[in-house]
């Protein structure tokens, strides 16, 4: 049986609304191509039968978020990182509950009980890992090293041995024609891991919830 003229033009109408819902995804797309971190969506379609809807056509059946691994820019900020590959850094939102972002712009800051914490620079504290529960209470500056490693520069004394000389400036030897041996103290700054930024990766990426702030 031919579907009548109120069928075809509805339709056309829920066609004409369904194109412009995918239209706000892509032009949501476009304002963000530049939002450090930022993941692009697409509209998925389906068509339906009529003994599903009255006029049968089409419906957009989800927003499907889109992983693509994105441009890795160097900032030359201290603490913005870049994630390759899979993976989200994880972020304490207010009411507890945690959220997670691939924006790596990071920042230091001091604590009231003047220690120092890691967070996004959205202000949300990030979750990491440390290795004696916080930083040390007298660590003045943290830096970020490779794989997410969080550590500071500590001036530490070594003890090397080294030849012995005369006064002349010769090497000092023994009976047997061995070289003597002295220890030297030098002090050096050493890197001290102080935690780990740890990333959370998800079976079904696709299926999370867009919250705002990137």
């Amino acid at each position: 049986m031919s579907a009548s003229f109120n069928t075809i033009l509805g339709i056309f109408k829920q066609d004409m609304i369904l194109r412009v819902n995918d239209l706000d995804v892509v032009s949501n797309n476009l304002s963000n191509v530049n939002t450090t971190g930022f993941k692009s969506s697409r509209s998925n379609f389906q068509e339906v039968l009529e003994s599903i809807t009255p006029q049968g056509g089409s419906i957009i059946n989800s927003h499907q978020m889109l992983h693509r691994q994105g441009s890795i820019i160097s900032t030359g900020a201290p603490y913005d990182i870049a994630i390759h590959g899979e993976g989200f850094l994880s972020v304490l939102l207010p009411d507890g509950t945690n959220a997670y972002t691939r924006d790596g712009h990071l920042q230091v800051v001091e604590n009231p009980d003047a220690t120092l914490r890691l967070e996004h620079s959205s202000g949300y504290p990030l979750n990491v890992t440390w290795t004696d529960g916080s930083p040390p209470p007298n660590t003045v500056k943290i830096e970020l090293g490779d794989n997410g490693i969080i550590g500071h520069q500590v001036l530490v004394t070594k003890i090397i041995q080294m030849p012995q000389y005369d006064e002349n400036g010769n090497p000092v030897v023994d009976a047997n024609g061995n070289l003597v041996m002295v220890d030297r103290e030098y002090t050096a700054l050493e890197f001290v891991q102080l935690g780990q930024i740890n990333l959370t990766r998800f079976p079904n990426p696709s299926g999370l919830r867009m919250n705002g702030e990137n």
